[in-house]
């Protein structure tokens, strides 16, 4: 038996071959399942008197000190000009710092603040809030599976995304 998501109505394992074609849809489920769990970071992310931007800025950062805006872009999957406009808002409110590298003096790093290790510690248990509710429901056999798939697909497509550009 499918379980019945919302998004498709729940079905023997037999009928699962006359579904129609889009909630078969990899890229489809993938965007829809983000959609419906964006909702919750955003609600999450206002209560703290933060956007759903700054948030992922500042939860990216928790673990990546001194990042170059191209690596924090490359990790977030967002486009530079985007960032660089997130970034000036976080270092006008104090939450994130800009320093030179020690590497290369043309380049510029990114870290949390003093200010923003504070103010994204709520954030985070709110995020490992929703994050152990998912595991709870799904069970930890199959949200470590769906880690491990999730992870398999990204390696894939940066594989394909490189073999396009060459």
């Amino acid at each position: 038996m499918v379980e019945n998501t919302g998004v498709c109505p729940e079905t023997d394992a037999e009928e699962t071959d006359n579904l129609p074609f889009i909630l078969g849809f990899f890229p489809y489920l993938l965007a829809h399942a983000h959609s419906l769990l964006t909702r919750h970071v955003t609600s999450f992310a206002a209560n703290e008197k933060s956007s759903r931007n700054d948030f992922r800025v500042m939860v990216t950062l928790v673990d990546n000190d001194n990042l170059s805006l191209g690596q924090l872009a490359e990790m977030m999957q967002v486009k530079q000009p985007t960032l660089s406009r997130i970034i000036e808002n976080l270092v006008t409110s104090g939450l994130v710092e800009r320093r030179g590298s020690k590497k290369d003096r043309r380049a510029v790093e990114i870290r949390l603040s003093p200010a923003g290790k504070r103010a994204v510690k709520p954030l985070l248990k709110q995020a490992q809030s929703l994050n152990d509710d998912i595991v709870s429901k799904l069970g930890i056999t199959d949200a470590e599976n769906l880690v491990r798939i999730l992870k398999r697909i990204v390696v894939m497509e940066r594989a394909r995304d490189s073999a396009a550009v060459e």
